[in-house]
């Protein structure tokens, strides 16, 4: 399952604070370093490449002259780089930051093993009641079900379901011995932030709330945009 666990608004607290010193620390330190912070006209220098990073998605698609919303969206997450692309057709878009459930390595095969699944899915508009307007991942894939049918984590009746859901490419079943309910998601508190500094989902993948809303926001209510998430290390995917 990708709830949210449930020491997280502990550790969002606990973030807050560290956030806060850290600040004030910076602060401190900017009185050191000024003559190598700041540009010819006394404002502080932007390192190279962030400006283009930090853009808003809007800005970037008016830039590459790509209408939105996104006619041919699809997304890729890197486990180990601890990155989403998103992207239309063959152009980059943006990069983004995520996080993931306490076992970073290995492919999801059974419910509550806290693994993010590795392979290629399809994503559905979604509103959770822990989470809001967020996407559902499509786990389990047929790959996964007819791996799981083999190993006999599921039966034949149940990955039939999941077969017939990723034909349709509607909801797969999530009450089976694979688990599900795999979301790409932020916080129902939209002001929260830090969602990304460490790893607290139940299998979920976590982004910023910004981030997460602009990617909703580009996306038409009724495509099924493609995800592949890769590995964290050299392990099989799907």
């Amino acid at each position: 399952m990708g709830r949210i666990s449930a020491g997280k608004s502990r550790i969002i607290s606990r973030l807050k604070r560290m956030h806060v010193m850290a600040a004030v620390a910076a602060i401190l330190g900017a009185v050191c370093v000024a003559s190598l912070c700041y540009g010819a006209k006394g404002k502080i220098a932007t390192p190279s490449g962030q400006s283009a990073a930090d853009a808003g998605l809007a800005d970037i698609c008016r830039r590459k002259q790509i209408s939105l919303p996104l006619k041919n969206a699809r997304i890729t997450v890197d486990k180990k780089a601890r990155q989403l692309r998103l992207y239309e057709g063959g152009s980059l878009l943006k990069t983004y930051p995520v996080a993931f459930g306490p076992n970073l390595e290995g492919h999801k095969t059974r419910e509550g093993d806290g693994r993010t699944p590795e392979g290629k899915y399809y994503l559905i508009k979604h509103t959770s009641p822990a989470f809001g307007r967020c996407f559902y991942i499509a786990y389990p894939n047929e790959k996964d079900a007819l791996e799981g049918l083999e190993n006999g984590v599921i039966s034949k009746k149940s990955y039939l379901k999941v077969k017939a859901a990723t034909t349709a490419k509607t909801y797969p079943p999530s009450n089976t011995g694979l688990g599900g309910q795999i979301l790409l998601h932020g916080t129902k508190d939209r002001t929260e932030q830090n969602l990304t500094s460490i790893d607290w989902t139940l299998g979920c993948i976590a982004m910023e709330n910004a981030d997460i809303m602009e990617i909703l926001n580009a996306i038409p209510d009724n495509a099924r945009p493609e995800i592949q998430i890769s590995p964290s290390l050299n392990n099989a995917a799907n």
